[in-house]
């Protein structure tokens, strides 16, 4: 079972050069939506960004939307 935060890795690695814009399309396809995403911005050579999983200790559970499968 492959957690949120390894599929969000492995999506953002996938990225050239990542630019707000296509972190943000990159992100929402793997269903971290704008609500967790926050404080994106260009900075010279990178992108940053703050990305909230979880409240507090919880685990997230999330479901891939191409498949429906739920994952934590």
């Amino acid at each position: 079972m492959v957690r949120h935060e390894e599929r969000v890795t492995q999506v953002l690695l996938t990225l050239d050069a990542p630019t707000p814009a296509s972190v943000r399309k990159a992100l929402d396809a793997i269903g971290s939506t704008d609500t967790h995403l926050r404080d994106v911005a260009q900075s010279e050579a990178a992108t940053l960004f703050v990305l909230g999983l979880a409240a507090a200790t919880a685990n997230v559970l999330a479901e891939d939307p191409r498949t429906g499968a739920e994952t934590w």
